[in-house]
């Protein structure tokens, strides 16, 4: 079954994603929506010191 973002995350390519592999994408999946949280904070101090 593949994960969120496919088999991108399949690396031994048996079609299923193992432990390893789910959490790989679990951080990876976890790194890009902090980095796009951080982003949305920056914007919003930005516009509350007008």
């Amino acid at each position: 079954m593949p994960g969120l973002f496919g088999d991108m995350f399949d690396f031994n390519h048996d079609g299923k994603l193992d432990s390893f592999e789910s959490g790989a994408e679990f951080m990876f999946f976890k790194d890009v929506v902090m980095k796009d949280t951080d982003k949305e904070s920056e914007t919003d101090d930005e516009d509350s010191e007008d």
